[in-house]
């Protein structure tokens, strides 16, 4: 499989793609309000703008392709996040900021993944992208589409269990017999 050369605004967007990774996953997995959580946030939100604004000035002589489009989607999701963060007290401002940040993110993975099978020699055999069987791909994909799905539902799941009185989360003590 022959593989074009990656230009500067390639390199560039490949780091700055790295570093979403890194703040997004971090923003992920602690504790949410905290103050870890909101810089690696806003670093998160930073270095996405920066991604999807390369992606858009990536060009290969065929135009404006899928791969920009989900760009200005993931733009337009990690704007949502970002503007709900601080208002998301209030339940459809909370689900405007999950929403946005761990679609924007399952975006960014999965632009990973589909460079994974363009790029690394060792995917050649499996990739679509040099006629190889589409499955292993679609499986890659997949797999990301259940985990963060998983994730959102999970953050979802715990924010509405929050919010229902605490005599409906316990069992009465007759009724556990």
């Amino acid at each position: 499989m022959s593989v074009a050369p990656i230009s500067l605004i390639g390199w560039l967007h490949t780091a700055v793609c790295v570093a979403a990774m890194a703040a997004g996953a971090v923003a992920l997995c602690t504790r949410k309000g905290s103050a870890r959580h909101r810089r690696c946030g806003r670093w998160y939100v930073g270095t996405m703008i920066a991604a999807q604004l390369t992606a858009l000035l990536i060009y290969t002589g065929e135009g404006f392709r899928i791969f920009h489009w989900l760009a200005v989607i993931a733009l337009l999701l990690v704007a949502l996040g970002a503007i709900a963060a601080p208002r998301q007290a209030r339940l459809p401002w909370f689900l405007a900021h999950v929403s946005g940040m761990v679609w924007s993110y399952y975006l960014l993975v999965g632009g990973a993944v589909n460079e994974a099978f363009l790029r690394l020699p060792v995917l050649w055999p499996v990739s679509p992208f040099d006629g190889g069987p589409s499955h292993y791909h679609a499986s890659a994909h997949m797999a990301v589409l259940l985990f963060f799905t998983a994730c959102w539902a999970a953050f979802v799941g715990r924010r509405l269990q929050r919010r229902r009185p605490a005599h409906s989360r316990r069992l009465a003590p007759e009724a556990e017999a």
